[in-house]
């Protein structure tokens, strides 16, 4: 599951390397409006991060900057704000071993399973708050 942090993130991203390879190429907003479908203002508010782009959007401007469509999805080397923390990474890690786990079991194991991982996460949170 997404998060609203992480989809902040990855339109943050997306929209930079949009810009990025708007301006390298020098094609201005109007431009690149005409080859998208989109208005002006669209344009520059998926730029900024402020709206997603669609997967259509995404295609078009794979097709546009005949570039391959995950190519938008990494961040550059100037984006050392947007890369996640080292808590973040531990916490998305931990969050799909609790699922794979949680995914394997049934019934009565599965409450036991849920109301230990609710008691580490309440331990996790006491000691950061006592930090």
């Amino acid at each position: 599951m997404t998060t609203n942090k992480e989809k902040r993130r990855l339109d943050l991203i997306i929209g930079r390397n949009i810009h990025l390879e708007r301006c390298k190429r020098n094609v201005t907003v109007e431009e690149l409006g005409d080859a998208l479908g989109l208005t002006i203002s669209h344009v520059r508010l998926i730029e900024k991060g402020e709206r997603g782009a669609t997967a259509t959007s995404l295609w078009k401007l794979s097709k546009f900057f005949k570039k391959p469509i995950d190519s938008f999805f990494t961040p550059s080397s100037t984006d050392e704000d947007l890369k996640p923390s080292e808590n973040e990474v531990a916490d998305d890690v931990s969050r799909k071993k609790i699922e794979s786990l949680v995914s394997c079991v049934e019934g009565p194991s599965l409450g036991l399973i849920v109301h230990m991982v609710k008691g580490v996460i309440g331990m996790n949170a006491s000691t950061e708050s006592k930090k």
